[in-house]
C-alpha cells in the first residue's frame, strides 16, 4: 500500500488535467454549435468553489474530483440524459438546447470529449519525442533466461523478433505489449536468424515476481544492452577512475565484451576483489582497475554490484517536429488498439478481475512514476488514451452510449422513446457504480496481500 500513498500527488497532478481537457472537448464543440452550457464541473457532489462567466456558465470545482461533467441546456442531469422533448421550451431556448440540435451535431459534441483525450495524448508524446527523444531497443535478443519459455522454444541470442502472433514487432518494447495481450496463450513467434526466418511456438507464463500491481506475462528474454556509459554520479568510483558519459566498456580482464549481459556473466563466474576494465573514450583506449562494491541479496542469495557508473538503457533517438508528430500519432494509434484489444479479451471472458484496476491501482502505479517531466508526460498520455477509450464504451451515461443512441436515431429517423432512454441511463449508471466498487474493493484486497 506504500505505492498508493506515494501515488496520490501524482494521480491528482495527472488525472485532474486529463478530466479538464476531456470536458473542454465537449464544451468547445457545444459552444461551436451554439449550445448553451449551464455548468462545467471538475468533480461531482457539492460545489467547493465556482463562478459564472459572461455566457452564464457556472464553472465549479466539486467535492469529489474523480470525474467531471458539462451540463448543457436540455440535459436533465450531469450525464447529459435528455429532458422531455415537449417541455414547453421557447424557440430561443430550443435553439440553445443540445437535444434539439441535428443528430450529427450532437454526435460531434459527445465525441469531442474522447477526441480531446487522444489529441492531448498525441501532443504529450510529441513533446517527449521532440523535446527529449525516444528510448528505443532494437527487437534483438540479448540474453535468454535459463528454464524460461523463450529457452524452451529455442530462442537464441542475436535473433531479431519480427512478429508475435498477429502483432508486428518494430521495437523491443512491442514484444512486452504482444506477450501481455496473449494472456499466456501459445503464439507463434517469428524471428530472423542468420538471414532466414524461423517460426517457433511460445507460451508466455505469468510473472510471479513480488510487487506486481497488474497481472504481467513474460517469456524470459532481455534486450541487447550496449556497454555505453550514460551516467557517472558525482563522488562515485566511476568519476574517480576518470570515466565520462559516452565512454564504452570494451573488455574486462582482457576478455572482449559485447553487451551488458556479458559483463554480468563474467562477474558471476569470476568473484574477485578487482577487475581490469578496458575503456574506449573519444578514439583512445585505456585501462583502469575497478573495485566494485558488492552485497548479497538475502532472499535470492544473488551477488549485487554497485558499479559507480550507469549504462544507457537503449538508444535515445532524437526527433524533429515532423518525425516527432508522426511517431506520436503512431504511438497513440497503437496504444488505442492495445487498449481496445484488452477490452475485447474482457468481453470474451479471457481476463480476470486482477487483470484490471480502478482508481486505487492506478494511484499505486502513479506512485512508481519518477518525478521527471518525461515520465509524467508519458504516463499522462497513456492514461489519457485509456480515458478516451473507456468513455467510448457503449454504456449509457458514457459517451459511447450516447453515440449508440444517436446512431439508432440516424438510422430509424427518430430517437429512442424517453422512457427507454431513462431506463438505459439508470441501468448504465448502476453498471458504472457497481464496476467501480468491484474494481476498487478488489484493488484494496490485492494490494493488502502484496
Amino acid at each position: 500500500m506504500e505505492w498508493f500513498a506515494l501515488g496520490i500527488p501524482t494521480f491528482f497532478l495527472v488525472v485532474i488535467p486529463l478530466i479538464l481537457f476531456h470536458e473542454l472537448g465537449h464544451y468547445w464543440a457545444a459552444r461551436y454549435f451554439g449550445v448553451g452550457v449551464e455548468a462545467f464541473s471538475i468533480g461531482f457532489g457539492p460545489e467547493l468553489i465556482g463562478f459564472y462567466d459572461r455566457s452564464g456558465t457556472r464553472w465549479r470545482l466539486s467535492l469529489i474530483p474523480l470525474g467531471g461533467y458539462v451540463r448543457m441546456y436540455g440535459d436533465s442531469n450531469a450525464a447529459s440524459a435528455p429532458g422531455r422533448q415537449d417541455d414547453g421550451l421557447s424557440d430561443e431556448m430550443r435553439a440553445l438546447s443540445l437535444h434539439h440540435k441535428p443528430v450529427w451535431q450532437r454526435a460531434i459534441v459527445v465525441g469531442a470529449g474522447p477526441a480531446a483525450n487522444f489529441i492531448l495524448a498525441m501532443a504529450l508524446f510529441a513533446a517527449v519525442f521532440i523535446g527529449h527523444g525516444r528510448t528505443e531497443f532494437d527487437p534483438v535478443v540479448g540474453s535468454v533466461v535459463e528454464g524460461s519459455p523463450a529457452e524452451r522454444a529455442g530462442l537464441q541470442v542475436g535473433d531479431r523478433v519480427v512478429a508475435f502472433g498477429d502483432y508486428k514487432i518494430e521495437r523491443f518494447q512491442d514484444i512486452s505489449r504482444a506477450v501481455n495481450l496473449s494472456r499466456g496463450q501459445t503464439s507463434d513467434m517469428r524471428v530472423e536468424r542468420d538471414g532466414r526466418e524461423v517460426v517457433m511456438a511460445l507460451a508466455p507464463e505469468e510473472d510471479k515476481t513480488s510487487g506486481q500491481i497488474f497481472t504481467r506475462y513474460i517469456i524470459g528474454m532481455r534486450p541487447f544492452y550496449p556497454l555505453l556509459i550514460a551516467t557517472v554520479p558525482d563522488g562515485s568510483q566511476g568519476e574517480a577512475l576518470g570515466l565520462k558519459p559516452g565512454d564504452v566498456l570494451s573488455a574486462i580482464d582482457g576478455q572482449p565484451l559485447g553487451q551488458v549481459f556479458d559483463l554480468l556473466q563474467y562477474l558471476e563466474a569470476n568473484d574477485q576483489p578487482s577487475y581490469l576494465l578496458s575503456i574506449e573514450s573519444q578514439g583512445r583506449l585505456f585501462d583502469v582497475t575497478w573495485t566494485p562494491e558488492r552485497r548479497v541479496d538475502e532472499e535470492t542469495g544473488q551477488r549485487l554490484y554497485t558499479l559507480g557508473f550507469g549504462f544507457a538503457s537503449g538508444t535515445l533517438r532524437s526527433m524533429g517536429p515532423l518525425e516527432g508528430l508522426s511517431a506520436a500519432a503512431s504511438e497513440v494509434g497503437r496504444t488505442v488498439m492495445d487498449v481496445g484489444a484488452t477490452f475485447q479479451l474482457l468481453f470474451a471472458g479471457k481476463l480476470e478481475r486482477k487483470d484490471f484496476g480502478g482508481i486505487v491501482k492506478i494511484t499505486s502505479v502513479a506512485g512508481q512514476i519518477p518525478w521527471s517531466w518525461v515520465a509524467l508526460a508519458s504516463f499522462a498520455a497513456f492514461i489519457s488514451i485509456q480515458l478516451g477509450v473507456l468513455n467510448l464504451l457503449p454504456i449509457p451515461v458514457l459517451d459511447g452510449g450516447h453515440l449508440v443512441m444517436f446512431a439508432y436515431e440516424a438510422v430509424v429517423g427518430k430517437p429512442l422513446p424517453a422512457r427507454v432512454q431513462e431506463l438505459a441511463f439508470t441501468i448504465g449508471f448502476m453498471v458504472i457504480v457497481g464496476l467501480a466498487l468491484y474494481l476498487n474493493i478488489g484493488d484494496i484486497f490485492d494490494l493488502s496481500q502484496g
